[in-house]
């Protein structure tokens, strides 16, 4: 039996596959889309930007954030109201108290 020799998005079929995080300009999106996702989605990266609404504060913290500096967490799920289980879908946030 041979491999399945194809792109990662073809498995989903013909559900659409949005490719998010760790995208952060135009060679993560060219990759995602060669991958064969239908988007990409790049909202932190844009947080940081000149042109974002964000408070400047956030902007600072999302630019000097490290790694380390993040926990994952439900916590925005469960202030978004989103319904599902927020232990079990978690977002990777700078921690803060």
């Amino acid at each position: 039996m041979r491999p399945w020799e194809g792109r990662p998005a073809d498995l989903a079929a013909p559900v659409p596959v949005l490719a998010a995080g760790g995208i952060a300009d135009g060679r993560g999106v060219a990759a995602a889309l060669a991958l064969g996702t239908a988007d990409a989605l790049i909202g932190t990266r844009l947080q940081a930007t000149a042109e974002s609404l964000a408070d400047p504060a956030t902007a600072e913290a999302i630019v000097s954030g490290r790694g380390q500096d993040t926990e994952r967490s439900g916590v925005l799920d469960i202030a978004r109201g989103a319904g599902r289980p927020a232990a079990k879908y978690t977002a990777r946030t700078l921690g803060h108290p």
